[in-house]
């Protein structure tokens, strides 16, 4: 350096490089360069990234800021993505865990990883501090709780209107996410005459193949999709265009469950839908079921499943039932994906099993639809259901489009 020359200011993380014209060395949890600019603050990097996560639902967003504000908090707000090491995530970690639910804590803390996992991926840290340290489970198993058909439809009852009704009965009987999965459903998703209604999720359609499912219309579904429908105004397209991602549907439930006079439990809206889970995996193939739920078997026995007190008591009464055994090759015969079982009513009200061996297609899940819808309504006629607007004479289920009056 030549006398007189201005010193170069050094950075927090400037390092050396082995030799001229090769890369400069890396050390530490951040990417060096001999000339780099300081590294953002963790607030002004976080705050950025969770600004440019415009693919993440309403509900996911609010939860990033949640840890925004808990992360930021914590570390302070002029502490550097440079500075923040290992012990600082074990650190923040241990002030979770004494201030949070196991399951509160455990998912903040990844959130925070996925913040810093989201500064490896924009090249300002070589890795992620969090990387290696287990976090809680994020499941609370105590705050399970089965919510019986018979209390479901005391809260339905104390509804206000047939649109709120029907808003409990899709949780608890549809096993719909709520709001998300009711702001896209219109009455043309429900196909009457084909015994099924498809749901549009907001949650999975950015994966593969998965922007929709079909469900059965399950029959304890049917009385208040027919109630609401008379009551909808003519020409509207969505079934519930007063809601939106943002509206907050919890208090008016818990309100509702009170004017029920049953006890509230926790998560309304995830319970109900847990609690349909449940149940109908007592009765179909798990496949059959996380189809109709949205979510992966791995999913469902983390957060849905819950164990009920009527197959402990089945189970001292009856133990292992033949049809219940796995056959000799170790699997159960309804749940192997190249055998396939339809029921179908015959003219005497019977169901008939018919096999096949082949993998199904479109037509042939709509068989299994079918056959699960009649196989629930004991093979009973369904009633009619009427357009907004006219008589009941009129009324027709066959053409099944669109129930909107022209």
């Amino acid at each position: 350096m030549r006398r007189g020359e201005p010193i170069a200011r050094p950075t927090s993380y400037s390092s050396r490089s082995n030799a001229v014209g090769e890369r400069p060395l890396s050390r530490g949890w951040f990417r060096t360069t001999e000339y780099s600019p300081l590294t953002p603050t963790i607030a002004e990097f976080v705050s950025k990234y969770i600004a440019g996560r415009t693919d993440m639902m309403p509900n996911t967003l609010k939860g990033l800021r949640t840890a925004e504000r808990v992360f930021v908090t914590h570390v302070g707000p002029d502490k550097r993505l440079s500075d923040f090491t290992k012990a600082d995530a074990r650190s923040w970690l241990v002030s979770l865990k004494a201030r949070f639910a196991p399951a509160t804590a455990g998912r903040l803390f990844t959130w925070g990883s996925q913040f810093l996992g989201g500064a490896v991926e924009a090249e300002i840290l070589i890795r992620n501090p969090f990387k290696g340290i287990k976090s809680p489970g994020q499941t609370n198993k105590g705050r399970q709780h089965f919510v019986d058909a018979a209390t479901a439809r005391l809260v339905i009852e104390a509804g206000t209107d047939a649109s709120w009704r029907l808003v409990i009965a899709l949780s608890r009987f549809g096993g719909l996410r709520i709001p998300s999965e009711l702001v896209p459903l219109t009455w043309a998703d429900i196909l009457w005459d084909k015994n099924k209604v498809r749901v549009r999720s907001p949650k999975t359609e950015r994966h593969d193949g998965k922007p929709e499912r079909w469900i059965p219309l399950f029959p304890e579904l049917e009385p208040y999709l027919e109630e609401a429908f008379d009551a909808a105004p003519e020409g509207v397209a969505r079934i519930f265009p007063e809601i939106n991602e943002e509206s907050n549907l919890g208090q008016r439930l818990s309100r509702t469950v009170q004017a029920a006079g049953v006890s509230e439990w926790p998560r309304l809206f995830h319970g109900m839908r847990a609690s349909r889970q449940t149940e109908l995996s007592a009765l179909y193939p798990i496949a059959d079921v996380c189809a109709w739920m949205g979510n992966s078997p791995r999913v469902a026995s983390d957060r849905y499943l819950m164990p009920l007190s009527s197959s402990f008591e089945k189970a001292i009464e009856r133990g292992a039932s033949d049809s219940a055994l796995p056959d000799a090759s170790g699997a159960n015969a309804t749940q192997n994906p190249t055998h396939n079982t339809t029921q179908t009513p015959d003219d005497s009200g019977r169901l008939q099993t018919t096999e096949s061996t082949q993998p199904l297609d479109d037509a042939g899940v709509s068989r299994i639809l079918s056959s699960v819808v009649a196989r629930c309504h004991s093979v009973h006629m369904l009633s009619p259901v009427i357009e907004p607007g006219l008589p009941k004479e009129s009324a027709s289920r066959t053409d099944g489009s669109t129930k909107i009056p022209p």
